[in-house]
């Protein structure tokens, strides 16, 4: 919440095996390639289930130049869950905003809403380095690459968060680039529906949180349900409850 990275180094240090210590120790921009492979490879062994610590690993192989062995890391990958412990660490910073006086609402609203997502923009910009290699190498290798980039999007889709999911919208997009089948235009228009949809919830929530109308006590039952259900979830709910 600080940004102090001294807070950080003592964490790493005291819990050396905490996964929400280790990806936030991957995300700092300063630290050296083989650095951030080290402690994607701790991130896997101490969440094996989380594809983040072999997503955020093949980053580190890619700049590396290591790049079969990136690939391999992305094959493991393929199938778990993404979790970037956005809803783990927003429990936490909202006690951390009552401790400071705020209000329980306010408290979770800026819990929620300021927690920086970092890893999401990684993702995003692997997809791109996996264009990249698409571009690089047409032919059979193009269908591999093309299936992990669609793996990756699908994934993205399924954490519960609507940027989340409009960003693994837009990677599943790039994966049917080039594609010009009747099936792959098909799928284009789906993902802009769903993307449409969910964007206008989004927007109509934003709307309904400055107009003030809805009372405190829904907001809570709100933020309670973007943590148990998902972001998604919550907003239809909203909706519903006020449909005008």
């Amino acid at each position: 919440m600080t940004n102090d990275h001294s807070y950080l180094q003592e964490a790493l240090t005291r819990f050396p095996n905490n996964p929400e210590v280790l990806l936030a120790s991957i995300q700092r921009s300063e630290l050296a390639p083989a650095q951030k492979l080290e402690l994607a490879e701790r991130l896997t062994s101490a969440d094996p289930g989380n594809a983040l610590g072999d997503q955020l690993g093949a980053i580190a192989l890619l700049d590396l130049g290591r790049t079969d062995e990136a690939l391999a890391k992305l094959q493991s990958a393929d199938g778990k869950r993404i979790d970037t412990y956005i809803m783990v660490s927003s429990q936490t910073d909202e006690e951390a905003f009552q401790a400071a006086g705020f209000s329980p609402l306010e408290a979770r609203m800026s819990a929620l809403y300021n927690s920086a997502n970092p890893s999401v923009l990684a993702l995003k910009k692997l997809s791109d380095r996996l264009d990249d290699l698409k571009n690089a190498n047409p032919g059979e290798a193009t269908a591999n690459l093309r299936a992990l980039q669609e793996s990756l999007g699908e994934e993205l889709q399924h954490t519960g968060l609507v940027m989340d999911s409009v960003v693994g919208i837009l990677i599943e997009k790039h994966s049917l680039g080039g594609m010009d089948t009747a099936d792959a235009e098909e799928h284009l228009r789906d993902l802009g529906v769903r993307k449409d949809l969910m964007v206008g919830e989004a927007q109509k929530i934003s709307a309904m949180m400055k107009e003030g109308s809805v009372p405190d006590s829904d907001w809570l039952f709100y933020f309670d349900r973007v943590k148990q259900f998902g972001e998604q979830s919550a907003n239809t709910w909203m909706i519903q409850r006020y449909p005008r």
